[in-house]
């Protein structure tokens, strides 16, 4: 079940990468969907709590967070089975 994994609490709006869909809450956890009658949970992971919306500049995403802006580049989770990210890196604003 996909609801239990989504945070009621959400600022930023959810967002579509490819064929998946991202849904942020407020303490720092991204779901990765893949959209469908069923949805299907793909990756979860954790950062720090923040209140932006991600942006996206070819293969990579930035997020910034209370503390820092974070670019995550090469997303393993286009194939099937593979898990989030293979690269997360912190930098202050």
């Amino acid at each position: 079940m996909v609801r239990p994994l989504i945070e009621p609490s959400q600022f930023s709006s959810p967002v579509r990468a490819g064929r998946f869909v991202m849904v942020s809450g407020f303490s720092g956890t991204t779901v990765v969907l893949e959209p469908g009658r069923s949805p299907r949970v793909v990756a979860a992971s954790s950062l720090e709590r923040f209140r932006s919306c991600p942006i996206f500049a070819g293969d990579r995403m930035y997020l910034r967070g209370q503390q820092k802006l974070y670019c995550i580049a090469g997303v393993a989770a286009a194939s099937p089975g593979a898990g989030a990210s293979t690269g997360a890196h912190g930098a202050p604003p």
